[in-house]
């Protein structure tokens, strides 16, 4: 019963992670980090399709590049780096999740106090 109440817990706390990790995914990266002139608001959940092919590397992003463009990464940052950085957010959420599991269902120790 325990096993079954963890996993539970795991499960809720991990997609709630994961749709939060989406959330700030989408405020910080495309737009300004990267830009994929036929980008919605799955990029998170798409991993490896934030640029495609012929991608340009520009020091500032253009949000508003026709799709005639080619899309584009910001200076300093490669595909690499947006995988590492996506790893991040689905290994922190992962962790959290699991830490979140363990604590709310951890066995408690009795604490009996003998006054004699």
């Amino acid at each position: 019963m325990r096993f079954a109440i963890r996993a539970t817990t795991f499960l809720v706390a991990l997609m709630v992670c994961i749709m939060a990790s989406a959330i700030i995914w989408q405020m910080i990266f495309p737009g300004h980090i990267y830009n994929c002139t036929d980008d919605n608001l799955l990029g998170f959940f798409r991993p490896g399709d934030w640029v495609h092919h012929e991608f340009v590397t520009v020091p500032k992003i253009n949000a508003g590049d026709s799709m005639s463009l080619p899309d584009s990464i910001k200076v300093g940052w490669t595909v690499g780096k947006l995988w590492c950085a996506w790893w991040i957010f689905v290994g922190a959420s992962f962790l959290f999740s699991l830490r979140l599991s363990c604590l709310l269902w951890r066995p408690r120790k009795l604490n009996v106090s003998t006054n004699g």
